[in-house]
């Protein structure tokens, strides 16, 4: 266990700090967080900001000689890796509303060349599927692994437009049916942010200036090293080692930004603001209950019958890892820059912070959630009235024959399901025998049919309504209202027994 400290670190180079926000960031939020970097070995740093109704706090923290001591480095850099894709979404937002280009166009009617004429669907994809990773383009070109190799530390480093035109032309090959399948492609950016320069005749740099750091206060932050290398924070890699920065060429835009958690702190608090790109950008366009994403924005469904959500998207390079997650309702997110390698084995810990930081803040009460999404996390549901510890109580219940009220099963092959209704119209569903209730909500009885409310968990955004028929103790469901959500449908299926 690492020695915590509370001395503040004093950086020489003044131009790189500012005063820190005192007394915003709870104990609480601060065990959080030290729980999760205490085995990254020393000259390990973290730059978070916590925003909390529009109020930003930040913190910092390196290791050195086993001992964990707050620092202020709000205004220090470190590669954000695929964050880098937020910007990049931007750029095409503004361009889109200036009416210069359509997110529905085809790639190929901005690109100086053909695409492979053996892949037929190439020509169906377009800027939108780009964006939210719906092309069906792999994460990565075919022929990167022949330069990659000779700069085994910074891969990208020779992959050029030449090379980027070779693979379009002679080996691009589809995943799936362009707009059907989400599948995340660093590959796509970078044929995005190069169409975006070819259409406007920029620089990636210069787009991002124009459309993004200029416009929204990020002083900081730019794609050029040189530009930052007094604040910048070394890389390292899962052993401690500093390791090289990474010059993405022609992928820049999917991942090529060094920034700040302040500068990142201003543009996420713009879209706190009416801001019309920045809400445009924010729009769903693609939704399979699975993946729910804007233009570049990941995002998570919480609640169902009137749901809410996260923004979210993380990043990781060589030396640094970073997560971003933000309720634009709340006007609360965090972000985490680091130079954790991606590769280290804890390096999933950073969006862990994130994630938990934000999701602390409605267990506090700090943030709360509306009536019509009482309990959108585990340990709400469980203080009001879900969670698996209630079946054996509700097994007991003296109830009326035929009454669904109980706890039921269905044993499949390779698990067991398990479903419960409870006389105050609470029921829960656990997919896979475990001590965590996956779905937990409401329902309504009316004769024979039952109304299901999804509130938390994995929801269903609208109502389900089924008939359901008990006999001798075994329950079956039947549709008879066509059902949105797939994974309910699923879940109601086949033949429960009474536990």
């Amino acid at each position: 266990m690492k020695i915590i400290s509370s001395l503040i670190l004093i950086l020489v180079l003044i131009s790189c700090e500012q005063n820190i926000n005192e007394g915003f960031i709870t104990i609480q939020e601060k065990k959080i967080i030290q729980e999760y970097i205490n085995e990254f070995p020393d000259n390990t740093q973290f730059s978070i900001a916590v925003i909390k109704s529009n109020k930003v706090g930040f913190l910092g923290y390196n290791i050195a000689n086993d001992t964990i001591i707050e620092i202020n480095n709000k205004d220090s850099v470190f590669e954000v890796g695929s964050i880098t894709k937020l910007f990049t979404s931007t750029i095409l937002a503004n361009i889109v509303k200036e009416n210069s280009m359509q997110l529905d166009d085809v790639i190929s009617d901005y690109l100086p060349f053909g695409l492979n004429s053996t892949e037929e669907n190439a020509n169906k994809i377009t800027l939108k599927m780009l964006a939210n990773h719906t092309s069906g383009l792999p994460n990565y070109p075919s022929n990167l692994d022949s330069v990659a190799g000779r700069n085994p530390l910074n891969p990208y480093l020779e992959y050029d437009s030449l090379l980027l035109k070779d693979y379009l032309v002679n080996e691009m090959r589809l995943f799936s049916m362009p707009g059907e399948e989400f599948e995340y492609s660093n590959l796509g950016y970078g044929i995005l942010g190069y169409i975006l320069e070819l259409e406007t005749g920029k620089s990636y740099e210069r787009l991002l200036k124009e459309y993004v750091f200029q416009k929204y206060g990020m002083a900081i932050s730019t794609t050029n090293q040189n530009d930052v290398h007094k604040c910048l924070v070394h890389g390292q890699n899962e052993k401690g080692e500093n390791v090289p920065n990474w010059d993405l060429n022609i992928h820049r835009a999917a991942g090529d930004v060094l920034s700040s958690t302040n500068d990142l702190a201003n543009f996420v608090q713009a879209n706190f603001t009416n801001d019309s790109i920045l809400s445009f950008q924010r729009q769903k366009t693609f939704d399979d209950h699975n993946n729910n994403v804007a233009l570049g924005w990941n995002m998570i469904r919480f609640c169902g019958i009137t749901p809410f959500y996260w923004y979210f998207h993380d990043g990781g390079t060589l030396g640094y890892r970073s997560a971003m997650y933000m309720d634009e309702k709340a006007k609360s997110a965090v972000i985490v820059l680091s130079n954790v390698s991606e590769f280290h084995t804890l390096s999933g810990n950073i969006h862990r912070i994130a994630r938990d930081l934000l999701r602390n803040q409605y267990r506090s009460g700090e943030i709360k959630p509306d009536g019509y999404c009482e309990a959108p996390f585990i340990e709400q549901a469980i203080e009001k009235g879900w969670g698996t510890w209630i079946n054996d109580s509700i097994s007991q219940i003296d109830k009326p024959e035929n009454s669904i009220i109980g706890v039921w099963q269905q044993k499949l092959p390779n698990r067991i399901n398990i479903k419960t209704f409870t006389p105050d119209y609470k029921t829960q569903s656990d997919f896979f025998d475990d001590k965590e209730i996956d779905v937990w909500g409401y329902y309504d009885l009316k004769n024979d049919t039952i109304i299901l409310k999804d509130m938390g968990g994995v929801p269903c955004d609208f109502a389900g309504i089924y008939k359901y028929e008990i006999h001798n103790d075994t329950l079956r469901f039947q549709l008879i209202k066509d059902d949105e959500c797939d994974g309910r449908v699923r879940g109601y299926e086949g033949i429960w027994t009474r536990m």
